[in-house]
């Protein structure tokens, strides 16, 4: 699921890419790409308009409550800089 996910971001289907990511949480919510499932959450919510901005920081902030070791969570802040919430 992690995988077709990230095919659906990369062709532009970002509600399949967040249902795809949203399933790897679900089914395997320690899987090593739990954290990355979360974060590109995250990213396709800022692809699907202003609208999702909040869904896109609430996704954030969850890589790095959640998943504070991982590699994504310092990106995680970093996109959450970008988008004014601290």
């Amino acid at each position: 699921n992690y995988w077709r996910g990230d095919c659906y971001f990369r062709s532009g289907d970002f509600e399949k890419a967040v249902l795809s990511f949203d399933n790897v949480l679900q089914t395997h919510p320690g899987n090593a790409h739990a954290a990355d499932a979360m974060y590109r959450i995250g990213e396709a919510m800022l692809e699907l308009g202003p609208s999702r901005r909040s869904a896109a920081a609430r996704a954030f902030s969850r890589v790095i409550e959640e998943y504070p070791e991982s590699n994504r969570a310092e990106q995680a802040s970093h996109q959450l800089e970008l988008l004014g919430v601290e």
